[in-house]
C-alpha cells in the first residue's frame, strides 16, 4: 500500500518514494510532506420507516448537515400531480414517480453529489433496487432506519390532523407499510435513529 494509516490525512509512506522518484513529481523527502488526496465515493442515504416515523424531518436535517441533495417521492408527487394528473391510489403512477426519483438520484450521484432519499423503502427488495442503481455512479449506500414506536407515530398523526403541517396518510396505507416493513439488518450498512437519539451526535456520525 502507498499509505500508512487510513482516511483523510493519511501520509505518503517511504515505500512510495520509488514512485515519486520514478515519475519525477517530487523527491523522497518531499513526498513524505504531502497528504494523499482521498477520492471519496458519493453516498445515497436511504431513509427507511413508515408514515409519521420522522423520516422527512430527519432527511432534511441530514441533507442540510452534510450538504447532500434531498430527493423525496412525496415532493415529486406534489411537483408532478397536475402535470401527470396523478391519482394517489394508482400504484402504477407511484411507480412512475419512483422512476423519476431514481433518475434524479442517479443524475446527482454522477455529478459527484451525495443524495438523501426520503421514502418509505419498507422492503429489502426496494432498498436493493437502490443499491443496484448507485453502482451505475460508482457510489455507495447507507440506510437510515427510523425506529419509532407505533404509539409515537399515532400521536404525531393526530397532532398533524390538528396542525395540517403535512398531508395526511390513509390508514390503509399506514397499515400496509407497517405490515410490509422489513427492518434493515447490519449487512445493509444501517444506522438506527430513535425518538430519544441525540440529533447532533447522530448527524456528526455521518461525516
Amino acid at each position: 500500500p502507498a499509505t500508512e494509516g487510513s482516511g483523510r490525512g493519511a501520509q505518503i509512506s517511504p515505500r512510495s518514494d520509488y514512485f515519486g522518484k520514478k515519475f519525477g513529481f517530487c523527491s523522497g523527502d518531499t513526498a513524505r510532506k504531502f497528504d494523499i488526496i482521498e477520492i471519496q465515493m458519493q453516498t445515497l442515504y436511504i431513509m427507511c420507516g413508515v408514515g409519521f416515523s420522522g423520516k422527512s424531518t430527519l432527511a432534511k436535517k441530514i441533507s442540510e448537515h452534510i450538504g447532500a441533495v434531498l430527493v423525496s417521492q412525496d415532493a415529486m408527487y406534489f411537483e408532478k400531480q397536475k402535470e401527470l394528473n396523478i391519482d394517489q391510489d394508482d400504484d402504477n403512477q407511484w411507480r412512475i414517480l419512483l422512476d423519476l426519483c431514481k433518475e434524479k438520484i442517479l443524475d446527482n450521484l454522477k455529478q459527484g453529489k451525495s443524495v438523501v432519499f426520503d421514502n418509505v423503502s419498507a422492503k429489502v427488495e426496494h432498498r436493493e433496487e437502490l443499491r443496484q442503481l448507485v453502482k451505475l455512479a460508482n457510489a455507495k449506500t447507507k440506510v437510515i432506519f427510523l425506529d419509532t414506536p407505533l404509539e409515537v407515530q399515532k400521536e404525531r398523526r393526530l397532532k398533524n390532523r390538528e396542525t395540517g403541517e403535512r398531508h395526511d396518510v390513509k390508514q390503509e396505507y399506514l397499515d400496509q407499510a407497517i405490515k410490509e416493513l422489513e427492518i434493515p439488518t447490519k449487512d445493509e450498512d444501517v444506522l438506527v435513529f430513535k425518538p430519544d437519539s441525540n440529533l447532533e451526535t447522530f448527524l456528526d456520525s455521518l461525516k
